[in-house]
């Protein structure tokens, strides 16, 4: 009885043995999730996962996804017979799944397994297989589809050579992508166990832009597993980039040693072509080892659009393969985001290894044609030829004072910032092709020549080619002021100076003498009052001319002038035209801690390009210059609190033309303050990191001393279990204290959110110090566990796996379970809410030990998520022995 006792034992220990790896040994090597939007709240999901075929590992027909809403769905693979290299196979799972509203998801998959003997982490075999993806659905963005990785995720390196890769990755969208190393996962928001970057001896590292991996140079052979995140990106109108979702690829690297050598390619750089015409580029890859045999392809974006590149492929040779890439470009292909193409030569050493080459080609809008520029009135009409482009949806219109010659090629799209054009208006519409030009309502002045480029735009805000320079002027046939010069600051008896230039092309044939000048003021809460009259007898006698205006507010109030020039017309004394009206310069301050803010506000039609500051000297009663600024704002530091300064600010400013005086210096009043601490610290920066195994959050901020103040003394952070609760103060810090700190003792939940304020030292009109605004809020989320086994033996009565109970580190966040186990007829056998199963084998009714054989359960697990508990559903099949 012992023997056959112990080979019982020893039996059932060894099916224990197979039967729990069995229904481990998936060996997950690779994979990564995509999507396609259908509807508006529909999407399909393809899952891509690569596994282990040549060592008879256990096989997965079907998957199971998780949408990130609270549900999940398994689907059947594919394709049964996708072998690669004759050791991996590659499933294909795909998914379609409506959500219930607007929100952001990550989708995820889970599978029990990687395969062993992976280097750079800690028993791979043992650590679950993970990837997920993020989608936003949101009622303001269009429909979106993930990019889509064109190169497999499996790979071959040589040990202490050059290894490059890249996942190829094409959004047909047209959004922006980015790409990141991340560390492999093995459930939500957990990493695996002592991941490392792969060892080089040079650079690990991946392009940002390109997504092109560089290892130099692998330095052990053997299995490697990284991930990718693929991130994308959209424009909106005010040109804010906005992440709307991200893939992540998790691949492996086999290292070999080996004496062969990677073919390379004869290199050749990024390009843009204009849309419409012919790309032709002749791809050239070498091999350093003679005879070599290679075989060239090709992936990329311009072979899955509209039109497509051609490339005849695959293409073979010896030593050196090439072939032509040729492109033959239409409108449609427009977009701010270039196409990338991958060039991949494969040699046939006794281990293979590759080559690659990364180009990116920009399709280019053309410039809108016959661009024309007339002046009317006080304004300029723009009009131009509609876009040869009819997938263009508007147009921008740029304007600068004079000519900048530059030419719109190479890549130079829109119109650069260091030409001195601006935006001034844009039209919608790929036949709107006139704009006039008003200066917002202000009108434009008067004798200045100005310019004006057209850029047509698309609808994802890409920019084509400027067009050539078109320049006019308006003609100078009103007054035009030159200076509002406040002479003498008071509440009463204040002074300001006007002058104004006559009008040089007035038609004297149809204005006849005599002239007469009217100036009028506002204080710019009011109409406008005549306040001065000038009269000449002939046009030669209608000089520049000035006026002093007395007895003014000039402390307090900002006034406004304008001249209207009156002449004898066909009907009589009449009204011929009104200058631009133009604001004296007011100048306000406002107290800081140890500092002044000064601003000197006008609205002129001449430009000002800097201005030079006064403060009083106390000593000599007279205003010393202490600096001046490029714009209208200026500071004047170290200063004593509690202490009255004065200043007053001359601006500098030209028409940018001979005609006109130049350049123009105005005064502004005399303004006095006094410097008090009345603003707050910059928020902090908050970063918080979750510690799943440790049941602690690590929080860290940024020190506003070190930015924007220097008196902060305390910090106080706040914290709230759920998203949505309420926040409370957890912990209040003093600024000797660390600017970091753990929060620890979790055990039931690290979920939560978190903002930190920053308190300086100053009273403020309450007699406290003041607070700053909440920083960043971070919020951080559960990383919930349940798993069981699938075997247990109560029948053996040797107090070893006789009680039923989730593994003992994979119950963690969990708030309560409806565990349910099943026979194989239906019949409810056991049930519990205990998250700790604590099922000893017997059934719940009669109390009886169960037969040994194959049982079924179903569990709904009630997790404890950020946003509050989240139930998940698993299923799964328990053998008693």
């Amino acid at each position: 009885m012992g023997l056959n006792l112990f080979r019982f034992r020893w039996i059932l220990g060894l099916v224990f043995i197979l039967t729990s790896f069995s229904a481990k040994a998936t060996h997950n090597a690779a994979g990564e999730i995509t999507y396609k939007q259908l509807d508006r709240f529909t999407y399909q999901f393809t899952l891509t996962i690569y596994t282990e075929y040549c060592n008879g590992n256990a096989d997965r027909p079907e998957a199971t996804l998780s949408f990130g809403d609270g549900t999940e769905a398994t689907s059947p693979r594919e394709d049964d017979n996708d072998i690669i290299d004759n050791c991996f196979k590659r499933n294909t799972y795909k998914f379609v799944h409506t959500f219930p509203g607007f929100s952001d998801y990550i989708i995820s998959y889970q599978d029990p397994n990687r395969n062993f003997d992976v280097i750079n982490m800690t028993n791979s075999g043992g650590t679950p297989f993970y990837i997920e993806c993020f989608l936003k659905i949101d009622p303001f963005l269009s429909f979106n589809t993930s990019p889509v990785l064109l190169l497999q995720p499996l790979d071959k390196a040589a040990l202490k050579k050059l290894y490059l890769h890249n996942p190829n990755a094409y959004d047909v969208d047209g959004d922006s992508l980015s790409f990141r190393l991340v560390q492999p996962k093995q459930s939500v928001g957990v990493n695996v166990f002592n991941y490392t970057d792969p060892e080089a001896d040079v650079f690990f590292g991946i392009n940002a832009k390109t997504g092109e991996l560089t290892w130099r140079s692998p330095q052990r052979i053997g299995l490697y597993n990284i991930a990718i995140m693929v991130e994308e990106w959209r424009f909106a109108p005010n040109g804010q980039r906005i992440k709307i979702g991200y893939i992540i690829r998790d691949m492996q690297i086999i290292v070999e040693d080996t004496e062969n050598e990677p073919p390379f390619f004869v290199e050749f750089a990024d390009t843009c072509i204009e849309a419409g015409t012919n790309l032709s580029r002749l791809v050239q890859a070498n091999d350093s080892n003679p005879g070599d045999f290679m075989i060239l392809t090709a992936t990329g974006g311009p072979f899955e659009a509209t039109p497509e590149a051609s490339f005849s492929q695959p293409v073979t040779g010896r030593d050196s393969v090439t072939q032509t890439f040729s492109w033959d470009t239409d409108c449609s292909l427009v977009r701010r985001e270039p196409y990338q193409v991958v060039f991949r030569a494969e040699d046939n050493g006794s281990i293979k290894l590759v080559g690659l080459k990364t180009w990116q080609i920009k399709i280019v809008g053309p410039a809108p044609k016959n661009v024309m520029a007339e002046g009317i009135g006080n304004s300029i009409e723009v009009v131009w030829d509609s876009s040869a482009c009819n997938t263009v949806s508007g147009y921008n219109i740029y304007r600068r004072t004079g000519s900048f010659d530059f030419e719109a090629k190479d890549c130079l799209t829109g119109v650069p910032a260091n030409s001195g054009y601006e935006l001034v208006g844009k039209v919608e519409g790929h036949t709107t092709t006139k704009f006039v030009d008003d200066n917002n309502g202000d009108g434009l002045f008067r004798g200045v020549s100005y310019c004006y480029r057209v850029t047509a735009t698309y609808p994802d805000f890409d920019e084509s080619y400027a067009s050539a320079e078109a320049c006019t002027l308006l003609k100078k046939d009103v007054p035009v002021i030159t200076n509002v010069d406040i002479q003498k600051t008071g509440l009463t008896d204040g002074e300001i100076y006007v002058e104004w230039s006559k009008p040089t092309e007035l038609d004297t044939n149809q204005f006849n003498p005599p002239y007469q000048y009217k100036l009028l003021r506002s204080d710019g809460g009011g109409a406008f009052a005549e306040i001065a009259v000038k009269s000449s007898s002939t046009f030669a006698a209608l000089n520049d001319t000035f006026h002093l205006d007395k007895n003014l507010d000039s402390k307090s109030i900002q006034y406004f002038y304008k001249i209207e020039l009156y002449a004898t017309g066909l009907s009589g004394f009449e009204l011929i035209g009104t200058s631009q009206s133009a604001s004296s310069v007011f100048l306000t301050t406002e107290g800081r801690d140890n500092s002044i803010k000064l601003v000197a506000n006008t609205k002129i039609p001449w430009l000002n390009d800097s201005m030079f500051v006064y403060r009083k000297n106390d000593l000599t009663g007279d205003f010393d210059s202490i600096g001046y600024s490029l714009t209208n704002v200026y500071t004047d530091s170290n200063l004593l609190n509690g202490e009255e300064y004065c200043y007053y600010v001359r601006t500098h400013g030209s028409y940018g033309t001979s005609s006109l005086k130049n350049p123009l210096f105005n005064k502004s009043q005399e303004s006095c303050q006094v410097p008090v601490d009345t603003f707050a610290p910059c928020p902090p920066v908050l970063t918080v990191l979750p510690g799943c195994d440790a049941f602690a959050n690590s929080i860290s901020w940024t020190n506003p001393n070190e930015s924007c103040s220097d008196d902060v003394v305390k910090y106080d952070l706040y914290y709230a279990p759920f998203q949505g609760d309420p926040f409370t103060l957890l912990q209040t810090f003093t600024p000797d204290t660390k600017t970091e700190y753990i929060h620890s003792g979790l055990q039931e939940s690290i979920a939560g959110c978190y903002y930190i304020t920053a308190t300086d030292s100053s009273k403020n009109n309450n007699g406290l110090g003041n607070t700053s605004d909440s920083s960043n809020v971070v919020c951080v989320d559960n990383c919930p566990l349940f798993g069981v086994p699938n075997v247990f033996s109560p029948t053996v009565l040797d107090g070893k796996n006789d009680i039923f109970k989730p593994f003992s580190d994979s119950l963690r966040f969990i708030q309560d379970v409806d565990f349910r186990v099943y026979s194989r007829w239906g019949d409810l056998v056991f049930k519990t809410n205990n998250p700790e199963i604590n099922w000893d084998g017997t059934h719940r009714t009669t109390g009886q030990a169960l037969s040994p054989g194959t049982y079924f359960y179903v569990a709904e697990v009630n997790t404890i998520r950020v946003n509050g508990i989240e139930p998940k559903t698993i299923k799964g099949v328990i053998r008693i022995f």
